[in-house]
This record gives structure tokens, C-alpha cells and sequence, in this order.
């Protein structure tokens, strides 16, 4: 039993503190990966791309890839909508109507089959509402991915199009 001291009370105070402090400590590790991706919604943070190109990709020939991360509800409906190829045909365009990254961020590389490409770390913005991938393929399609830009990716290049998978550690 408890006297109605103040050292009794500190005890008390003290136990409770570390039961709470425990609680959200398992809390969180049990949250895991959640935890992180509200993180970097909030404050922002690193997607890690991890990227894979067949030998046989894009019917041998140099494969053009952007990475996009939208921040604008109007502008992801709009590039949702258009195929790859008339993604690099107006690319620019994009660029001078949502100027200083306003309405998106991108990343544009070339690759060719078969090449070792290390894995991206790339800074994600705050207020990142979805990713997309475009890819320039000699093949029909659309070549276009969407993925979310709080969880790390892998890309798979394969002969006549592209897979996106969401990777551990996000």
C-alpha cells in the first residue's frame, strides 16, 4: 500500500510514466512502416528506387525513363491520362506551365538494355501526391506507372514494357 507522501506519489508517477512510455514505444514499432510513410508525408523525405533492364528491353534500343512526383490533384488527373510517348513530346510544356516545381518534380534518365543501374535515393517533397513513371518503348502501350511516393520501389524493364513493385524497407 501507498502512504500519502510525497515519495510515494513520485513512485507512482514514475511507474505510470514508464507504462505509458512503454505502450507507445510498441505502439510504434508495431505501426512499422506507417510510421515512416506519415513522416515523409509530413516533413518529406528519401524514395529509394531500385531499377532492373533486361537485355532484351525496348527491342534493344535506348529506353528514355522520367520519374514524376506530382503535388497537384488537376496536373496528376491530366498526366493519368496521357501515354508515354506524348508525355516526352510535352514535357517541356509542362515544365514552363507548373514553373519551380509548383505542380511536380522530375527526374529524366536514358539507359540502355542490359545496364547496371545503381540504386536512386531521391528527395521527396512534402506534399507529394502520387509518383508516375513514363517510359519511352518501341512497342504499343502506354508505358506509364503510377505508384506511391511514400513507399520505395523497384522497377522492372522488361522486353516490351515495365513493372513497378513496392520494396521492403519503406
Amino acid at each position: 500500500m501507498f502512504s500519502d507522501t510525497p515519495n510515494s506519489w513520485n513512485r507512482v508517477s514514475t511507474r505510470q510514466s514508464l507504462l505509458l512510455l512503454t505502450i507507445l514505444i510498441l505502439v510504434l514499432i508495431l505501426n512499422g512502416c506507417n510510421v515512416g510513410a506519415r513522416t515523409m508525408a509530413l516533413f518529406g523525405g528519401d524514395l529509394n528506387v531500385r531499377v532492373a533492364i533486361s537485355e532484351e528491353a525496348n527491342k534493344n534500343q535506348p529506353l528514355m525513363v522520367d520519374l514524376v512526383l506530382v503535388n497537384d490533384s488537376e496536373l496528376l488527373k491530366k498526366l493519368m491520362e496521357l501515354p508515354a510517348d506524348e508525355w516526352f513530346q510535352k514535357r517541356e510544356q509542362f515544365k514552363r506551365d507548373y514553373p519551380k516545381r509548383t505542380g511536380f518534380e522530375s527526374w529524366e534518365w536514358e539507359w540502355t538494355p542490359g545496364q547496371k543501374v545503381p540504386d536512386l535515393i531521391l528527395p521527396i517533397r512534402v506534399k507529394a501526391e502520387a509518383g508516375l513513371i513514363f517510359a519511352r518503348y518501341y512497342t504499343e502501350g502506354d508505358h506509364r506507372a503510377r505508384f506511391d511516393p511514400l513507399k520505395n520501389i523497384f522497377i522492372e524493364f522488361k522486353k516490351e514494357s515495365f513493372q513497378v513493385t513496392v520494396t521492403q524497407g519503406t
